[in-house]
């Protein structure tokens, strides 16, 4: 019955991570396009960007996203473990294009590109938030995880996994819902330089 109410009291006052510490950082990066072509703008775009995107589709601008996480298993009792000193950084980078020609390209134009760099940064935006939401959740998980010793690292990994699963899942969600997709400038109708 002592051992009992001994666990108990352990698990109890070992309820929060010690030291637990969360941080969103956003970082915009503009990069330079050199194209004079209102009408070749969008195949340079995608050539520049497609690689620091890490996509194969067409893309203006994009978000990357990178995570550190640390922590020490800590033994509560009976082989069981919480997370101490619990660490979660998550690093959001926004590339955004900034059109070097742009004062060179009729009215018509720069109005339309105008629109498409601010709805690009909105959108952008975006999925910083669903990156953060979905974080944010794994980090209180994290916070009360409560496993087996053996298992307290594969537990906090899985944690980590479902939170990028829903952050990919849902930033799907958000590009087929705004249909974020710059194949429209310039209009054809508009005459480019």
């Amino acid at each position: 019955m002592r051992l009992l109410v001994a666990i108990i009291f352990i698990l109890a006052c070992g309820s929060t991570a010690a030291h637990a510490e969360y941080s969103f950082n956003e970082k915009t990066e503009y990069y330079s396009i050199n194209q004079p072509d209102s009408g070749k703008l969008l195949s340079s775009i995608s050539r520049l960007i497609k690689d620091d995107c890490e996509t194969k589709y067409r893309v203006f601008a994009c978000t990357t996203a990178s995570h550190t996480i640390t922590y020490d298993p800590k033994k509560v009792g009976m082989g069981i473990c919480r997370i101490g000193n619990l660490k979660l950084i998550t690093n959001v980078v926004y590339r955004i294009p900034v059109w070097k020609h742009k004062k060179e390209a009729s009215p018509e134009v720069q109005q339309q590109w105008n629109a498409l760099f601010k709805h690009s940064i909105v959108h952008e935006k975006k999925h910083g938030e669903i990156k953060s939401k979905h974080m944010k959740i794994a980090y209180k998980k994290l916070i009360r995880l409560e496993a087996r010793c053996s298992r307290i690292k594969r537990e906090a990994n899985d944690i980590i996994e479902r939170a990028y699963f829903k952050i990919r899942r849902d930033n799907k969600r958000l590009d087929s819902r705004e249909n974020h997709s710059p194949s429209k400038f310039p209009n054809n109708d508009v005459s480019h330089q």
